[in-house]
């Protein structure tokens, strides 16, 4: 329990990093608002 509770904090620490660095953030969020849109866009449609 321990072991998992050091390898998530120190994922929590490392991802944010990595993501400030690339353009991964970027690409990540653009698809997220292009899911959100389709998704109203589908539902208002139906």
């Amino acid at each position: 329990m321990s072991a998992g509770c050091k390898s998530s904090a120190a994922g929590r620490r490392v991802i944010p990093v990595l993501l400030r660095r690339s353009w991964i953030y970027r690409v990540l969020m653009s698809a997220a608002w292009v899911v959100l849109f389709v998704s109203l866009y589908v539902g208002a449609s139906q």
